[in-house]
């Protein structure tokens, strides 16, 4: 795996924790954790150094083999960060005391758990997706109608808390899901 190639999991990682726990998200930016490196091992290995053998072969059977989505391997790293959650919002302040978690880690955290965890998670990140489409598809219907700012076509507004450019450049993570409906401006006067 080359460099760009780690950058962008561990960036996508990164948009992951946003998307779905923001939280933590924060609790990680207050550490200098954004860089994600504490999980470097952890994808560059496909986590060989936290399991045994067998539940290293299980792991990597689910992320080969699961066709929900082409990296799974970062829903399983999510859920294992997500294991961990309690002890890094309680008691890491610093990236060192995240990356020390990180990898004391390895053989204490059951496999079996951290993918039901990581397929809870990728529910959570469908639906998530789905509701977020959903209200750029009813913006764009609006068109600027009843207080709703209208959707420039390519664009991606935020709604509270949830940010849309980050949802759509997490979209190629879902191959399950069908396509967003296309925007399509069905006003008279307007192109087809």
């Amino acid at each position: 795996m080359n460099q760009q190639a780690m950058h962008r999991q561990l960036t996508t990682l990164r948009s992951l924790v946003q998307f779905i726990d923001y939280p933590l998200f924060k609790h990680l930016a207050k550490c200098d954790a954004l860089n994600m490196f504490f999980a470097f091992r952890w994808l560059l290995i496909w986590f060989k150094r936290e399991y045994s053998m067998p539940d290293v072969l299980r792991l990597w059977d689910v992320c080969l083999s699961d066709a929900r989505s082409p990296d799974y391997q970062l829903f399983v790293a999510l859920a294992m960060l997500e294991t961990a959650r309690a002890d890094v919002m309680g008691t890491c302040t610093a990236f060192d005391s995240i990356l020390k978690l990180a990898n004391e880690m390895s053989d204490n955290v059951p496999a079996e758990p951290v993918l039901e965890e990581a397929e809870m998670l990728f529910a959570v990140f469908e639906n998530k997706l789905r509701a977020a489409q959903a209200r750029v598809h009813a913006q764009a219907i609006a068109g600027g109608e009843d207080g709703v700012e209208p959707v420039v076509p390519g664009t991606f507004p935020k709604i509270g808390s949830l940010d849309l450019e980050l949802s759509k450049s997490l979209a190629g993570l879902a191959t399950r899901m069908p396509p967003p409906v296309p925007y399509h401006d069905s006003r008279p006067g307007t192109p087809a």
